[in-house]
């Protein structure tokens, strides 16, 4: 017998024996009131109330063990309402949870079998809240907890700010689903004072995304996708295609379709076509349509997930080709969150951490419905590469576009000068004469807005003659005495240069809509990028001008040798300069 038996045994016993002892010590000392019968008549009639101090199965040596949960049963459901109002009272900053199994191997309530029950205490022991469960699962927990949480913010409880549990790594984003993200960085940004934080810019959707989780709903869904298209020119009839699914699953579990006005439509996939159901046909005839083009970033990997529900998505239009041959990026396939931070400076996207185990972006996406988070993270994957797609339309492709031929240059045209291979952009100039082999060009640039500051360049004189030969422009720049005017002639070779569109009327830059965000400064002595700086000018110098980030294969790209977290700072200590 385990020690908790015995030491309950041992006190029922004794609270049976100090109730017995006052109760005959009691009657002994009243006297007979009842005619016709002895004092010993009378003191046998009176303790027939307490017949199971008397009875065979209490004078035994010890109670038996059904004997025992009877009179705790008893016990304990004699207090109920006291005890749920009591716990209802508890609350807690630091709680810990697991499923317990020593209750009864399976027992039924309203017809549902239970095997576990789960127990949440405080840091002081106590007992928040218990339910009964079916498994190990927490899915079933999830609105339990809602409603725990809904208790702590009626009696404004503080907290809680940590769940201690033995499957941590399972069950972080149930716990920041229900609780709201609960880490040691809520307890330590409390003191934090105004100055050490700042405000971002992060992607914010102007319309909130629906989700479709059956077949009915999924068909009027396309059906109002469909009339938008259908009333759309030709050039815009295009729709945003992007997916999620969970980690190891061939299919994907939900499908994101925006629309170019900003409207965002979810299809979970993994509910609507469960149980062997047929994927909507009505969805299936959108994605296939030839007539309608398909933007995402990254999409290959949408379209392989996609043939897992026999759907062939076709025509595809990959933003990270559109980015590299408009010279936005140095491979065919940046992230999201890159391309929005180069067409709009300072504007990040949310739920893009990649060593986050608790990432939106890494969550249970099979489970229906879905999370406010995962909804908020699907809204703004389906709004953002619609707007970055515009963006770059009205970015000309030197490859295409703006070609200038000997008998069109004129003094005051406005070009783009690219460096050799139209890869990468060095600066927007205004054209000031033909040199005489008339296959070179005087050009005026701010030397201030060069984008390609690595490129050589040769600075002409006002009459055309040579002054300086073979410089960097940020050789030039940083050699600048203080007030002199960072506007210097160069020559530049005219296939090379691109005219220049002018922004005006519909050309006005797309917007992106953002909202402001509260973050922790992150402190930085700054040492780190002094010594990338010394390494990166000394790849500009190496390369003869050549941007070391205009290789897409790698080939001729200096810090392929370096590891990929270093180039990438590497590159943002050039965009930040």
């Amino acid at each position: 017998m385990s020690g908790f038996s015995n030491v309950m045994e041992q006190a029922a016993k004794h609270r049976h024996l100090i109730i017995a002892g006052q109760y005959r010590s009691w009657t002994e000392t009243l006297t007979p009131t009842i005619t016709g019968h002895s004092a010993a008549e009378v003191l046998g009639m009176r303790r027939q109330a307490f017949y199971e101090f008397e009875s065979s199965e209490y004078t035994e040596t010890k109670p038996s063990n059904s004997y025992l949960i009877s009179r705790l049963i008893l016990l304990m459901e004699s207090s109920n309402k006291y005890k749920e109002r009591r716990m209802q009272m508890m609350d807690g900053v630091h709680l810990s949870g697991d499923h317990s199994f020593k209750v009864v191997k399976c027992c039924a309530t309203r017809g549902k079998p239970f095997t576990a029950v789960y127990c949440l205490l405080n840091e002081f022991s106590q007992v928040v809240a218990w339910w009964l469960t079916t498994g190990t699962g927490m899915d079933e927990l999830e609105e339990p907890f809602r409603q725990l949480r809904k208790r702590f913010d009626i009696h404004g409880f503080d907290g809680p700010l940590s769940v201690t549990t033995d499957r941590c790594c399972h069950e972080r984003y149930f716990w920041n689903g229900v609780f709201g993200p609960m880490n040691a960085d809520a307890a330590e940004n409390a003191h934090l004072l105004p100055g050490d934080t700042d405000e971002i810019e992060v992607v914010h959707p102007p319309h909130n995304a629906r989700c479709a989780y059956d077949t009915e709903v999924a068909g009027a869904l396309v059906g109002e996708i469909s009339r938008y298209i259908a009333n759309e020119p030709s050039e815009r009839q295009v729709i945003v295609v992007d997916g999620e699914w969970t980690i190891g699953n061939s299919k994907m579990d939900l499908l994101i379709i925006g629309l170019l006005n900003g409207q965002v439509f979810l299809f979970h996939l993994a509910q609507i076509c469960r149980r062997g159901a047929q994927f909507p046909r009505a969805l299936k005839s959108l994605l296939e349509d030839p007539k309608l083009s398909k933007v995402g970033n990254r999409i290959c990997h949408d379209v392989r997930k996609l043939q897992g529900w026999n759907v062939n998505l076709a025509p595809v239009v990959e933003l990270g080709h559109l980015a590299n041959d408009r010279c936005l990026s140095p491979n065919k396939a940046p992230s999201l969150p890159y391309l929005v931070n180069k067409l709009y400076p300072g504007v990040t996207m949310e739920g893009k951490e990649i060593s986050s185990g608790s990432s939106v972006r890494t969550s249970n996406w099979n489970r229906s419905p879905l999370t406010p988070e995962q909804t908020h993270y699907a809204n703004g994957d389906g709004y953002a590469p619609g707007v970055v797609y515009l963006r770059m339309m009205q970015i000309m492709d030197p490859r295409t576009e703006g070609k200038i031929r000997q008998c069109d240059v004129a003094v005051g045209m406005k070009v783009v000068l690219y460096l050799h291979g139209l890869k990468n952009r060095v600066a927007v100039g205004v054209i000031r004469g033909m040199q005489d082999n008339k296959k070179k060009v005087t050009v005026e640039i701010d030397m201030a807005h060069a984008e390609c500051k690595s490129a050589i360049v040769h600075t002409v004189n006002d009459d055309g003659s040579i002054e300086e030969e073979g410089r960097s422009i940020h050789s030039l720049y940083s050699n600048l005495r203080e007030g002199e005017s960072s506007i210097v002639n160069v020559s530049w070779e005219l296939f090379y240069c691109r005219r220049r569109r002018d922004q005006v009327g519909e050309d006005t830059p797309i917007e992106m809509n953002t909202c402001t965000k509260q973050v922790v400064i992150d402190s930085n002595d700054g040492g780190e990028d002094e010594l990338h700086a010394r390494r990166y000018d000394g790849d500009d110098e190496a390369n003869n001008g050549c941007d070391s980030s205009s290789s897409s294969d790698g080939g001729n790209d200096n810090r392929t040798k370096l590891s990929r977290n270093l180039r990438r700072r590497l590159h943002q200590f050039r965009k930040e300069r």
